[in-house]
C-alpha cells in the first residue's frame, strides 16, 4: 500500500511502554513529518487539546489515565479526529466500551507494522472525504476542493494560485471546454494572457494530475474530461 498520503498528517502516539514507544515513533517518522508522543492517557489528553492532532494511536492500558478514558473525554466534543486503539488484551468489557468511542481501528498486540501503517491511510483518506467537497479524479487522485488540496498518487501536490485558479475553473465547466477567453478573466483576471504563458501553466498543472485528464481544443481553449 502506498503511505505517501500520510506524509502531513499530524499524528499523536501515546504509549506508556518507553521500548515500544521508541520503535514505533522511529518506524512512524520514515512516513510522517509531525509525530507527538505521548507516555500516558493524561498526558495525550493535554496534547490533544495543545496540538490537534489528525490521528491518535493509543494504548489502552496506561498509568494516570487509560486510553479509553482519554478518548472517552475526546470524543465528548469530537467525532473527527480518527482513532486507532491498541492494546495486548482482548477483554470482552474492554471492546464494549471501545465500540463506543467510534474507532477508525482496534489493533492486538503483537502486530505488524503494515496493519497500523494501513490503518494510518484509512484514515487519511476518510480525513480527506470529510473535510468537505472532494473530486475523486482517478484511484489515487483527489481534489478536495474547500481545501483546495490535490493528492496525486497518495502525494499532497503544491499548486500555485494560478493552478488552482485553472483548476478550478475547468472543474466548473467539467467535460465542456473552457475559452481562452474565459481562462484569461478568471485565471489572468482580466489582464493580458500570452498563450505561451497558457500552456506553460496547464503543462504544470497537467505534471499534477492524471494523464488525459486536461485536452487542449486547439484554437479554443481546454476541457477537462470527468466522468
Amino acid at each position: 500500500m502506498e503511505y505517501k498520503i500520510l506524509k502531513n498528517l499530524k499524528v499523536l502516539y501515546a504509549e506508556d511502554e518507553q521500548t515500544v514507544r521508541k520503535i514505533t515513533i522511529k518506524m512512524l517518522e520514515k512516513y510522517c513529518d509531525n509525530i507527538i508522543e505521548a507516555k500516558n492517557g493524561e498526558e495525550a489528553l493535554k496534547l490533544y487539546e495543545k496540538h490537534s492532532p489528525d490521528i491518535i494511536i493509543a494504548d489502552i492500558n496506561m498509568p494516570k489515565m487509560t486510553g479509553i478514558e482519554a478518548i472517552q473525554n475526546i470524543r465528548k466534543s469530537d467525532r473527527k479526529t480518527c482513532v486507532i486503539i491498541t492494546t495486548a488484551h482482548t477483554d470482552k468489557d474492554i471492546l464494549l466500551d471501545a465500540t463506543e468511542l467510534y474507532l477508525a481501528k482496534y489493533l492486538v498486540k503483537p502486530y505488524k507494522k503494515e496493519a497500523l501503517l494501513d490503518a494510518m491511510v484509512g484514515c487519511a483518506r476518510e480525513l480527506l472525504g470529510s473535510d468537505g467537497n472532494v473530486v475523486t479524479f482517478e484511484e489515487g487522485c483527489y481534489y478536495n476542493v474547500d481545501a483546495r488540496e490535490v493528492y496525486f498518487e497518495s502525494e499532497l501536490k503544491h499548486l500555485t494560485k494560478k493552478e488552482l485558479l485553472l483548476l478550478d475553473l475547468l472543474l466548473k465547466n467539467r467535460n465542456t471546454v473552457v475559452t481562452y477567453k474565459d481562462i484569461e478573466r478568471e485565471v489572468w483576471q482580466g489582464r493580458p494572457m500570452a498563450q505561451a504563458s497558457l500552456r506553460s501553466l496547464t503543462k504544470l498543472l497537467r505534471k499534477n494530475v492524471p494523464s488525459g485528464l486536461i485536452a487542449n481544443s486547439s484554437g479554443v481553449g481546454y476541457k477537462l474530461t470527468l466522468d
